[in-house]
């Protein structure tokens, strides 16, 4: 099976081909050389970024079985309502499926 870190690397080379932005953000905490790091708040989605007419782009990144948490879906429904875009996705399939369909009508050419 595919990790979640192997879809989320595969997922951001995709998007980084079609987005003009789109960045891997690390959240939660993690050790680094046996300290204690910070990273974005929990919830904070796994891509960030925009696409070529300025709508924010968030998404999040499970395996198929896995589910999103409730801060992680508190934070996608804030960037829809915020008119930015955001899904989980499973596949750079789905990802790339939500951008296109996300995108359409909006500065097509550049997708």
């Amino acid at each position: 099976m595919t990790t979640e870190t192997e879809i989320k690397k595969a997922i951001h080379a995709r998007l980084r081909a079609i987005l003009p932005r789109i960045v891997r953000v690390q959240s939660g905490m993690f050790r680094l050389r046996g300290r204690v790091v910070h990273a974005a708040d929990a919830g904070t989605p796994d891509l960030l970024g925009f696409c070529p007419h300025g709508r924010v782009v968030a998404i999040e990144v499970k395996t198929c079985d896995g589910e999103a948490t409730e801060e992680q879906s508190r934070f996608l429904a804030d960037v829809v309502f915020a008119g930015g875009i955001a899904a989980v996705c499973d596949s750079v399939e789905s990802a790339e499926a939500v951008i296109r369909a996300k995108c359409a009508g909006h500065e097509e050419a550049a997708l």
